[in-house]
Protein backbone atom coordinates (compact mmCIF):
# COMPACT_ATOMS: atom_id res chain seq x y z
CA UNK A 1 0.00 0.00 0.00
CA UNK A 2 1.33 3.55 -0.87
CA UNK A 3 2.03 5.75 1.24
CA UNK A 4 2.87 3.46 3.64
CA UNK A 5 1.35 4.03 7.33
CA UNK A 6 3.13 6.71 9.15
CA UNK A 7 5.20 5.39 12.02
CA UNK A 8 6.82 8.45 12.86
CA UNK A 9 10.11 7.27 12.28
CA UNK A 10 12.42 8.02 9.16
CA UNK A 11 13.31 5.29 7.14
CA UNK A 12 15.56 5.63 4.49
CA UNK A 13 14.08 5.11 0.62
CA UNK A 14 10.77 6.39 2.11
CA UNK A 15 8.75 9.36 0.42
CA UNK A 16 7.77 12.03 2.73
CA UNK A 17 3.89 12.39 1.59
CA UNK A 18 2.56 13.47 4.84
CA UNK A 19 5.23 15.99 5.90
CA UNK A 20 4.16 18.79 3.40
CA UNK A 21 0.12 19.50 2.20
CA UNK A 22 0.18 19.88 -1.34
CA UNK A 23 -2.71 20.42 -3.58
CA UNK A 24 -2.37 19.73 -7.69
CA UNK A 25 -4.31 22.66 -7.93
CA UNK A 26 -2.96 25.13 -10.67
CA UNK A 27 -3.44 28.12 -8.43
CA UNK A 28 -1.15 26.95 -5.70
CA UNK A 29 2.16 27.39 -5.55
CA UNK A 30 3.41 24.14 -4.85
CA UNK A 31 2.28 21.11 -6.53
CA UNK A 32 1.40 17.52 -5.82
CA UNK A 33 4.59 15.84 -7.48
CA UNK A 34 6.24 13.27 -5.23
CA UNK A 35 9.56 13.98 -3.92
CA UNK A 36 12.42 11.76 -4.78
CA UNK A 37 15.19 11.74 -1.79
CA UNK A 38 15.10 13.93 1.49
CA UNK A 39 17.81 15.86 2.61
CA UNK A 40 18.19 18.05 5.47
CA UNK A 41 20.10 20.30 6.87
CA UNK A 42 20.17 20.84 10.33
CA UNK A 43 20.54 24.48 11.59
CA UNK A 44 21.33 26.32 15.09
CA UNK A 45 18.23 25.31 17.42
CA UNK A 46 19.40 27.89 20.34
CA UNK A 47 16.96 31.24 20.93
CA UNK A 48 19.63 33.26 21.36
CA UNK A 49 22.08 31.72 18.52
CA UNK A 50 19.53 32.46 16.33
CA UNK A 51 17.68 36.10 17.54
CA UNK A 52 20.97 37.41 16.78
CA UNK A 53 21.62 35.74 13.51
CA UNK A 54 17.75 37.35 12.68
CA UNK A 55 19.50 40.38 14.36
CA UNK A 56 22.46 40.87 12.16
CA UNK A 57 20.65 39.90 9.18
CA UNK A 58 17.74 42.45 9.55
CA UNK A 59 19.96 45.05 10.26
CA UNK A 60 22.14 44.97 7.25
CA UNK A 61 21.03 45.78 3.62
CA UNK A 62 18.40 43.74 1.98
CA UNK A 63 17.61 41.76 4.72
CA UNK A 64 14.91 39.55 2.57
CA UNK A 65 17.71 38.69 -0.22
CA UNK A 66 20.52 37.89 2.62
CA UNK A 67 17.78 35.74 4.14
CA UNK A 68 16.43 33.95 0.92
CA UNK A 69 20.41 33.28 0.24
CA UNK A 70 21.00 31.78 3.66
CA UNK A 71 18.04 29.52 3.21
CA UNK A 72 18.87 28.48 -0.35
CA UNK A 73 22.20 27.34 0.67
CA UNK A 74 21.20 24.30 2.79
CA UNK A 75 20.10 22.68 -0.77
CA UNK A 76 24.02 23.33 -1.60
CA UNK A 77 25.89 22.39 1.23
CA UNK A 78 28.10 19.50 0.93
CA UNK A 79 27.77 16.44 3.17
CA UNK A 80 30.07 16.28 5.87
CA UNK A 81 32.36 19.30 4.87
CA UNK A 82 29.89 22.16 4.85
CA UNK A 83 31.27 23.11 1.36
CA UNK A 84 28.91 25.32 -1.15
CA UNK A 85 29.26 23.42 -4.15
CA UNK A 86 26.92 25.38 -6.31
CA UNK A 87 27.76 28.43 -8.09
CA UNK A 88 26.22 31.54 -7.20
CA UNK A 89 24.45 31.26 -10.36
CA UNK A 90 22.81 28.52 -9.31
CA UNK A 91 21.79 30.05 -5.69
CA UNK A 92 20.41 33.18 -7.16
CA UNK A 93 18.64 31.04 -9.37
CA UNK A 94 17.19 28.88 -6.15
CA UNK A 95 16.84 32.04 -3.89
CA UNK A 96 14.95 33.83 -7.00
CA UNK A 97 17.21 36.66 -6.33
CA UNK A 98 19.62 38.84 -8.42
CA UNK A 99 23.39 37.34 -8.99
CA UNK A 100 24.30 40.82 -7.13
CA UNK A 101 21.77 39.97 -4.17
CA UNK A 102 23.94 36.52 -3.81
CA UNK A 103 27.25 38.36 -3.99
CA UNK A 104 26.10 41.07 -1.14
CA UNK A 105 24.27 38.20 1.03
CA UNK A 106 27.62 36.31 0.14
CA UNK A 107 29.28 39.39 1.80
CA UNK A 108 27.16 39.94 4.77
CA UNK A 109 26.79 36.17 5.64
CA UNK A 110 30.64 36.31 5.68
CA UNK A 111 31.09 39.60 7.77
CA UNK A 112 28.40 37.92 9.77
CA UNK A 113 30.94 34.55 10.80
CA UNK A 114 28.14 31.99 9.29
CA UNK A 115 29.71 32.00 5.72
CA UNK A 116 33.13 30.88 5.84
CA UNK A 117 35.79 32.08 2.92
CA UNK A 118 38.03 29.06 1.86
CA UNK A 119 39.73 30.94 -1.23
CA UNK A 120 38.76 32.40 -4.41
CA UNK A 121 35.12 31.40 -5.03
CA UNK A 122 35.31 28.57 -2.17
CA UNK A 123 33.02 28.65 0.79
CA UNK A 124 31.82 26.68 3.40
CA UNK A 125 28.84 27.30 6.25
CA UNK A 126 30.07 27.50 9.40
CA UNK A 127 29.68 23.86 11.28
CA UNK A 128 27.97 26.03 14.30
CA UNK A 129 24.62 27.14 12.48
CA UNK A 130 24.52 24.98 9.71
CA UNK A 131 25.35 21.37 8.81
CA UNK A 132 24.75 18.13 6.85
CA UNK A 133 26.54 14.59 7.61
CA UNK A 134 27.33 13.04 10.67
CA UNK A 135 27.76 15.25 14.16
CA UNK A 136 31.04 13.92 14.96
CA UNK A 137 32.29 15.33 11.94
CA UNK A 138 30.58 18.72 12.44
CA UNK A 139 32.98 18.80 16.00
CA UNK A 140 35.64 18.34 13.92
CA UNK A 141 34.97 20.79 11.77
CA UNK A 142 34.37 23.14 14.73
CA UNK A 143 37.63 23.04 15.92
CA UNK A 144 39.45 23.97 12.71
CA UNK A 145 36.88 27.10 12.37
CA UNK A 146 36.82 30.21 13.95
CA UNK A 147 34.20 30.22 17.32
CA UNK A 148 31.42 32.63 16.72
CA UNK A 149 30.23 34.45 19.83
CA UNK A 150 27.22 36.36 20.82
CA UNK A 151 28.25 40.32 21.39
CA UNK A 152 25.11 42.37 22.77
CA UNK A 153 24.68 45.73 20.79
CA UNK A 154 28.03 45.03 18.14
CA UNK A 155 30.63 43.24 17.51
CA UNK A 156 33.51 41.94 19.59
CA UNK A 157 36.77 43.86 19.46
Amino acid sequence: MWPPAYSGVYAPGVHCWRNIHMAPSKKKAVDSQRVGWWGYAMIAANVETMTAFLHEVKTGGRPFSTLAVWYALAAFVEFDTGRIVGSQRQISKAASVTLGDVQRAFKRLIAMGVLVKDGEGKYRVHPSVMWKGELALRGQAEETTPRLTLVEGGRED
